[in-house]
């Protein structure tokens, strides 16, 4: 408990309120782009006789020795792809009997590798129509399949023999493969997908589309879904190529929509380009987003062929957008809509468990995402009747972020540490996963933790200011200030514009005994700041810590020059000015905090402190008698209060306030003296020499109780 002359300052907050926080998260989940510009072709959903098992024990060293290549020929389109083109031809030598290549206009050594494995070259003058190009294509294959794959794609070792097998199927005519989307770096698949690649020769199958095209299929053909899968790197490319790339896919949409406004399929994928393309981090794509996505909902027609696929993915364009705009509400309307549909659909439930968050409803949020993680655990894309793209397959890492997160805000340590350590394990570097792993060791007073996982954190970013921060405080827990300071002086170095960092090394040289170096990083932080009345705010903070309560004033009075109604800087204002004797304007400090916040009672304590020591007894009394009564449990202020009662008559008052403190240290010997005087006072002499004469069991040396009581026999009064 501070002494009265101790006036209570209230330092800068350190975390955020549960909304923030989640809002922080959802912000940060909704700006990430994503796959890319995932599209979808159009397969089939009806008449399927069943998915086909993948053959059991196959490797790609057994895939790799046979030689009995069916009827097969796979054909593709390519215009200058000679840095992926090796990977996807090797991954059809022991499959295709022939291979198809139509060259749209190639410039590289894209046709001099087709050579190399033995392709089939058809030059092709590019005319701004995909469909063209695959269409050509397969006019010239010879074999009775027909395997469509792009230069961007490999078709699995594992895949061969279950093509094989299916091939030799007298009852299969067209079969519907999943495409996964990854990284060829570090293989995280950001999306998979079903998709027509499969079919006989002899059907007589054309694309139809410029872009994005698809195969019209004759309605009384089944399609067979399979649990083969084809890899797609296409959307890892490097920046100039992806751009390029997506501009090319825009400006055939363009053309398309200009056409037809309405159509559906190139509404969706011009929707699902621009998130691609932008992420959800601008308003104004968010916006055209949802308009073309409102046009596929509007426009789709049930009893067509992937149409409801396009239904349900417009709904999840719609509903990313608006949970980036935060209109949560109407995002998740879209989300129930859809699960309406199709209740195991789990990019919109992993949406619903995000909006939850961002509303700072953990129990919702924390049903979604165990919800989430349940359905990835038992979902099966080769089981999938719908043509969709499924963004959040192998999204664990993301509905765990978010089961860490809420933990977090509940200040569940342990479960927030748990989930964090499966993101890492899944995913790697997930957002700011090893940071807080850091921050929570830290917290759960684990130094070692901390700086083992923050040290790693610091290896993959370098520049991580927050990271460096708290790895020092590691430091210092192990007792390695020196080091610490060391780790913040190379961050300084690194980013000396970073306030962060030089409060945080300020506040380490001072607990090092190096207050003038701390002194110097405070006013340098403020320096930087101009006029962002936090920084000051923070400064002050730091200045009244070390006793420079002229600095700390300078520094409260300048946020109030920024923000002029700011009660907290009022009342710490008047702890500066407490602490240096002007109790003058101390109490016009704290009366200005109350008239913005009446309830702010830290400030009426200080007012009633400052009325005390100014020697304003009625002001300081009345105040501290509605303080007390809010506040039992300060005893200091209630001492203060009994002595003022006591000094001014008010006796029975007097008493009540000793009594107080009293209940909570019976042996309170200044208490107790001043108690008995009460009663004396009051010529309640019994009850006085009771307790002058208890003073004096616990301490026979206490004279003024002896004298007392001496005063009290020669006056007959006991």
């Amino acid at each position: 408990m501070h002494k009265p002359e101790d006036a209570k300052i209230s330092l800068p907050l350190e975390t955020l309120t549960v909304s923030e926080l989640a809002a922080v998260f959802m912000e940060r989940y909704t700006s990430q782009p994503p796959s890319k510009d995932n599209v979808v072709e159009r397969t089939r959903d009806n008449k399927s006789d069943g998915a086909m098992p993948a053959s059991a024990g196959n490797d790609a060293a057994r895939a790799g020795t046979q030689t009995d290549k069916p009827s097969l020929s796979a054909c593709m389109i390519v215009k200058n792809e000679s840095d992926m083109l090796p990977c996807c031809l090797a991954s059809l030598r022991n499959i295709a009997g022939e291979i198809v290549l139509v060259d749209t206009g190639s410039t590289d050594r894209t046709k001099d590798i087709a050579n190399e494995f033995d392709c089939r070259i058809v030059e092709f003058p590019w005319t701004g129509d995909f469909a063209a190009a695959r269409n050509e294509s397969m006019k010239h294959a010879e074999k009775e399949w027909i395997f469509i794959i792009d230069a961007d794609e490999e078709l699995p070792a594992e895949a061969i023999d279950d093509i094989r097998d299916i091939v030799k199927r007298d009852d299969v005519d067209i079969v519907s493969l999943t495409v996964v989307n990854k990284s060829p770096e570090t293989g995280r698949v950001s999306s998979v997908l079903p998709s027509i690649r499969l079919f006989r020769r002899n059907l007589g199958l054309q694309y139809e589309g410029i872009v994005h095209n698809r195969l019209a299929i004759p309605g009384d053909v089944a399609v067979v879904r399979t649990t083969i899968e084809l890899y797609h790197y296409g959307y890892d490319l490097p920046d100039d190529r992806l751009r390029e790339k997506q501009a090319r896919s825009r400006e055939l949409l363009e053309r398309q929509l200009r056409k037809n406004p309405d159509d559906v399929f190139a509404n969706f994928n011009m929707a699902q380009l621009l998130m691609g393309r932008h992420g959800t981090a601008d308003e104004n794509i968010c916006r055209t987003i949802v308009d073309h996505a409102a046009r596929v909902i509007a426009n789709h027609d049930p009893a067509q062929t992937g149409h409801l696929g396009y239904f349900l993915m417009a709904h999840y364009q719609t509903a990313t957008a608006l949970c980036a705009l935060r209109r949560y509400d109407e995002a998740e309307k879209f989300c129930v809509a859809a699960l309406e549909k199709k209740n195991d659909y789990l990019d919109m439930i992993l949406t619903l468990a995000n909006i939850h968050l961002a509303r700072a409803d953990l129990k919702g949020a924390r049903e979604f995402y165990l919800r989430c993680l349940e359905l990835a655990d038992c979902y099966r894309p080769d089981q999938e009747r719908h043509d969709i793209i499924m963004h959040h397959l192998h999204s664990r890492h993301i509905a765990e972020y978010g089961l860490a997160t809420i933990s977090r805000l509940e200040n569940n340590i342990d479960d927030a540490l748990k989930y964090y350590r499966r993101v890492a394990r899944e995913y790697g570097a997930y957002l700011d996963t090893y940071y807080l792993m850091g921050v929570l060791y830290l917290r759960r007073g684990e130094p070692a933790q901390a700086e083992e996982i923050l040290t790693e954190e610091i290896t993959r970013h370098p520049d991580s200011a927050m990271a460096h921060i708290v790895l020092a405080k590691a430091l210092e827990m192990q007792g390695r200030g020196d080091r610490g300071i060391e780790r913040l002086q190379a961050a300084h170095a690194a980013l000396p514009n970073n306030v962060d960092i030089l409060f945080a090394l300020a506040a380490m040289l001072i607990n090092l005994g190096r207050t003038d170096e701390g002194i110097g990083r405070i006013k340098t932080a403020v320096e930087l700041a101009g006029d962002d009345h936090r920084i000051h705010f923070r400064a002050a903070g730091m200045f009244f810590e070390i006793g420079d309560f002229t600095e700390a004033a300078d520094n409260y009075r300048n946020c109030l020059k920024q923000k002029p109604l700011w009660p907290e800087a009022y009342a710490n204002l008047g702890n500066c000015c407490f602490r240096q004797e002007l109790y003058g304007p101390a109490a016009a400090c704290y009366e200005t905090a109350l008239a913005l916040a009446p309830d702010n009672d830290l400030a009426r304590r200080n007012l009633g402190l400052t009325h005390a020591r100014a020697g304003k007894a009625d002001f300081a009394l009345a105040i501290l008698k509605d303080y007390v009564a809010h506040h039992p449990d300060d005893f200091e202020i209630c001492r203060l209060a009994g002595d003022l009662s006591l000094s001014s008559g008010q006796y029975a008052a007097a008493v009540d306030c000793y009594e107080k403190c009293l209940g909570a240290d019976p042996t309170d010997m200044n208490s107790l003296f001043r108690l008995a005087e009460a009663y004396r006072a009051m010529g309640h002499f019994k009850a006085a020499e009771a307790g002058y004469r208890y003073l004096l069991e616990l301490n026979s040396d206490f004279e003024p109780a002896r004298d007392r009581l001496g005063e009290m026999a020669a006056a007959g009064a006991i």
